[in-house]
């Protein structure tokens, strides 16, 4: 019975460890991002994100009242709008589309 409670515990301690939060700045986006699919490099300077299988560089903007909430777009055409949490030591990053309810996760690229 004790080892069972040990087994328990240690995977609820892992499990609130890679728990999501919502984002603090923009800024915690920087850099190059892998999902299974694809690769994604954003640049929070130029507020950009680019694609590896796409050459289009597209446009990020977030609102100074939610930072998490996003919108991607290529100029007047828009692509999605997205919730993005971030875990707590920021390797892992989850990308929530509003609309269609897709959900991605991505690990960071050192």
């Amino acid at each position: 019975m004790k080892k069972i409670v040990l087994i328990l515990l240690l995977f609820f301690v892992v499990s609130c460890n890679s728990s999501f939060e919502k984002l603090k700045s923009i800024d915690q986006l920087e850099g190059r991002w892998e999902s299974k699919k694809d690769i994604m490099k954003i640049d929070t300077d130029k507020m950009t994100i680019s694609y590896n299988k796409d050459s289009m560089t597209l446009i990020l903007s977030s609102r100074p009242y939610d930072r998490s909430k996003i919108t991607v777009s290529s100029g007047s055409v828009m692509y999605f709008d997205a919730h993005v949490y971030i875990n707590n030591n920021g390797s892992t990053i989850r990308i929530d589309e509003i609309h269609s309810g897709k959900s991605q996760v991505y690990k960071k690229i050192q």
